[in-house]
């Protein structure tokens, strides 16, 4: 299993995200660092964790050119060496559980579909400080300025994680195969909102893909920040999506096929 984490600037989420994955209970996986940007602090925090990950951590990176967060995914799919592949963004915390709860769910030709609880201002500010260690408790959570604390609610062991309602870039696995059949992520797609999750949901489900909910299972706590996006950036990846659905274009063009691995 792979787990792939793309990032941008915060190298500071990066590291709790990296201290989740480090503390897994399942260790039988790798991580690829997905930066759509090249900062040494990025790289010096993917090397604090070498001595925890090994050669199971693995960095590519690109220069940042606007939105270019198809095009690395799809340079660490390329970089990854396992069948499944589990998606999280570099703001998004796992649970230990997260893994082992991906590893449990996984069925061929089933993408999983996780969610995420959303910590407030102040609880990301407690969390970057130290002042508080992840996983919280869910009273902490309940005590904080924190949404969607349901989702932090852990099942782990049951069958069903309710209706799923659709791919989220943030959590969700599926396997390698599934998406070498659509060529992996679209690069048409040049502003955020769309390209990495609504995009690769439609096409999944055309080639007879289908979606199930890892819910109350595969954990993953938001840290805060500003949105890095806008609704007239959403307007214009939908277009294109419009687009791309009225021509049946399943097998995207310019994808996994198109470009050599980001370096790193």
């Amino acid at each position: 299993m792979t787990v792939i984490v793309s990032v941008h600037t915060r190298h500071d989420f990066l590291r709790l995200v990296l201290e989740g994955l480090s503390g897994q209970t399942d260790h039988g996986f790798e991580v690829v660092v997905a930066e759509d940007q090249e900062l040494e602090a990025m790289a010096r925090t993917v090397e604090g964790f070498r001595p925890a990950l090994g050669d199971r951590l693995i960095h590519v990176s690109q220069p940042h050119d606007g939105f270019g967060k198809t095009r690395i995914l799809n340079a660490a799919i390329r970089a990854s060496r396992n069948p499944y592949l589990v998606f999280l963004d570099g703001d998004c915390v796992p649970h230990p559980g997260l893994v082992a709860a991906y590893r449990r769910a996984a069925v061929p030709g089933e993408a999983l579909v996780g969610r995420r609880v959303m910590l407030g201002p102040e609880f990301t500010d407690s969390v970057l400080s130290g002042r508080v260690r992840m996983p919280p408790s869910l009273l902490r959570l309940l005590r904080s300025d924190s949404e969607r604390i349901e989702e932090a609610l852990r099942i782990p062991f049951s069958a069903k994680g309710g209706r799923p309602r659709g791919i989220w870039g943030c959590n969700w696995g599926v396997h390698r195969s599934n998406l070498e059949a659509i060529d992996g992520y679209d690069e048409d797609y040049r502003t955020a909102g769309v390209g990495e999750d609504v995009d690769v949901e439609w096409r999944l489900l055309a080639t007879g893909v289908t979606l199930a909910s890892v819910k109350h299972r595969a954990v993953v706590y938001h840290l805060h920040h500003p949105a890095n996006y806008s609704r007239d950036d959403v307007a214009v990846g939908r277009e294109l999506l419009r687009r791309k659905r009225e021509a049946a274009q399943v097998r995207c063009v310019n994808g996994l096929g198109y470009r050599s691995p980001g370096r790193g």
